[in-house]
């Protein structure tokens, strides 16, 4: 201890405390100017309620967040967070749709703070009239019942809903849907499902700029055994035909496939579509054509409503 008083280490102590007290006069009393970055600072709209007035909507915003380059004291600066400045627009000046571009208004926690660069320099925001309108729901399904049962169009509650929005949103919808999966029923089917919005290229609508008056709908869907029908008919009158004769009668569909109730197919084996007059044939004109007449609540699976029964003529 005595060596190192007597030589230099006394000397080189006190250079050292000297720095450290030149440096603290430096921060603490200079307090030099520093550069520091700051990212993602969060830009807050101001006065939104006065857009909801006008009855407009925001649809775009070009940037939520911003980041800067910053300059100032150096107690100032050191440490400061993204949350510690403020970054806002004041949209009350818009008062009708169109894309407005603003310089966020920006505040730090002491005025000395000067901001040396932006990014972005400014923000884009986009607003539309606000609307309400009605569109029909369409029922639909999603697979396929068991193998000899068929389905029924599903019904909805409700047959429209109202649709809130963007002008330009409301304006790409092309269906509101309610769907119920099949999934091999065999008996009737009712549950609550979700309204999905469908736009005009076939994707679901997801915002929440958009909202449904009725989010949930109840559906029925009616399950029906199928069963397969001989069509028959009758032949009266007699073919008048010079120099012809007549061969046989010929049923463009003999049977059909129907669905209903199964006490109600259990009844039926034929449908008979009515009574072929021969006497009605001509050479331009050997056919008559035939609704078929289902009885009520029995629902043609295959899609035939009518059949034509023909007259084949052979030449004497």
């Amino acid at each position: 201890m005595t060596k190192f008083l007597k030589g230099n280490g006394m000397l080189k102590l006190f250079s050292v405390l000297v720095a450290i007290l030149l440096w603290l006069y430096v921060v603490q009393i200079e307090n030099p100017q520093f550069e520091v970055s700051v990212q993602g600072v969060a830009v807050r709209l101001m006065n939104e309620g006065q857009l909801k007035a006008n009855n407009l909507m925001i649809v775009e915003q070009s940037a939520e967040t911003m980041n800067l380059r910053l300059k100032g004291k150096r107690q100032s600066v050191i440490g400061l967070k993204s949350s510690d400045v403020s970054a806002s627009i004041d949209v009350e000046t818009i008062q009708q749709p169109g894309s407005y571009s603003f310089s966020p208004q920006l505040s730090f926690p002491d005025d000395t703070i000067s901001v040396l660069e932006k990014e972005p320099r400014s923000i884009t925001i986009t607003v539309d009239a606000k609307e309400t309108r009605t569109f029909d729901i369409t029922t639909e399904t999603v697979g396929v019942a068991k193998d000899g049962y068929y389905a029924e169009r599903p019904v909805a509650d409700m047959k429209e809903v109202q649709v809130t929005g963007p002008a330009i949103t409301l304006d790409q919808i092309a269906k509101i849907s309610a769907s119920v999966d099949l999934d091999g029923a065999v008996k009737d089917i009712k549950k609550k499902v979700k309204l999905k919005i469908w736009t005009k290229d076939g994707t679901e609508l997801q915002s929440d700029q958009v909202e449904l008056a009725v989010s949930v709908v109840a559906l029925e869907c009616r399950v029906y055994p199928t069963k397969q029908l001989t069509l028959k008919y009758d032949v009266t009158g007699s073919l008048d035909v010079e120099g012809y004769s007549l061969k046989e009668t010929t049923i463009s569909n003999p049977t059909v496939i129907v669905a209903g109730r199964a006490e109600q197919l259990e009844k039926l084996e034929t449908i008979n579509v009515g009574t072929f007059d021969l006497s009605e044939v001509t050479l331009q004109n050997s056919k008559q054509v035939f609704s078929i007449p289902l009885p009520e609540s029995i629902i043609s699976v295959d899609g035939i409503k009518n059949v034509s029964i023909e007259a084949v003529l052979v030449s004497d």
